[in-house]
């Protein structure tokens, strides 16, 4: 269930973000593209608490998950996000370099 999150988050975050790297030509778009993937980092990091961290006390569905329920997991799934974010708004600032220059 976590994975399955995760990788709608991140799908989501790249089609609205291509979508706005397509439509404006400014440097505008580079500061709106990365502000989108700030916040999807940061809902990514909450949806990781709520499924790894101390949230699962909040979580209707961690009760289905069924990783081991360690900090340390949680830990590496949040550095898995930070490349994960990282390498996404890099493949769209080279993706606005492409259509723009």
């Amino acid at each position: 269930m976590l994975y399955l999150v995760s990788a709608i988050l991140i799908a989501l975050v790249f089609v609205i973000s291509f979508i706005i790297v397509r439509k404006i030509a400014n440097q505008h778009a580079e500061k709106l593209v990365t502000r989108i993937c700030a916040v999807g980092f940061v809902l990514q990091i909450i949806v990781n608490w709520l499924f790894l961290g101390a949230g699962m006390v909040h979580n209707p569905f961690a009760e289905q998950v069924s990783v081991e329920q360690t900090s340390i997991a949680f830990l590496i799934l949040c550095l898995v996000s930070i490349f994960c974010y990282g390498s996404l708004l890099l493949i769209l600032y080279k993706a606005h370099e492409f259509y723009h220059d």
